[in-house]
């Protein structure tokens, strides 16, 4: 009985220790390990396109960046409830930026969110963001709907001309 006790007491106070924050992390935000560090990703969402000095979303703007800027993931971390990427954006800034900011084939599902938005945009934007998702995505099953897509809004567009 007290070897148990005792046991419960070590695996408490290890548990603790766990959930302390390390010193010299951020306040608010919450570095995690992920497999997107060291992928490529490209800015398609540009309302959420904003590089933040940290990942915050009351932090710092450095810039807002357009739809088709390549970016080098170089950290991940949790803020204010938002999924954050530390990025290289060349040629020489860097900062953090929201997840669902960007796109690439690192992440399971991207696909299916890129098919979404480019249905959901206008006409002219839908025409710019088919032809990155054949990019992105070259074996996407969402392929044929958005290739379909793409060549009414290019008919369309060939007719008004």
């Amino acid at each position: 009985m007290a070897i148990a006790v005792l046991l419960l007491g070590i695996l408490g106070v290890a548990a603790e220790a766990q959930r302390k924050v390390r010193p010299g992390s951020r306040r608010g935000a919450v570095p995690v390990r992920a497999k997107e560090i060291g992928s490529t990703a490209v800015v398609m969402e540009e309302t959420l396109s904003v590089l933040r000095m940290k990942p915050s979303l009351f932090a710092e703007s450095v810039q807002r960046m357009r739809r088709g800027r390549t970016l080098k993931i170089l950290g991940v971390a949790e803020a204010d409830g938002v999924k954050f990427f530390r990025v290289s954006a060349p040629p020489s800034n860097a900062g953090w930026v929201q997840a669902d900011a960007v796109f690439g084939g690192f992440r399971e599902g991207d696909d299916a969110r890129l098919a979404r938005f480019v249905q959901a945009s206008s006409r002219f934007e839908q025409i710019e963001l088919a032809a990155a998702f054949f990019d992105l995505f070259p074996k996407s099953l969402f392929r044929p709907a958005i290739l379909l897509l793409y060549g009414d809004l290019l008919e369309d567009a060939a007719s008004k001309l």
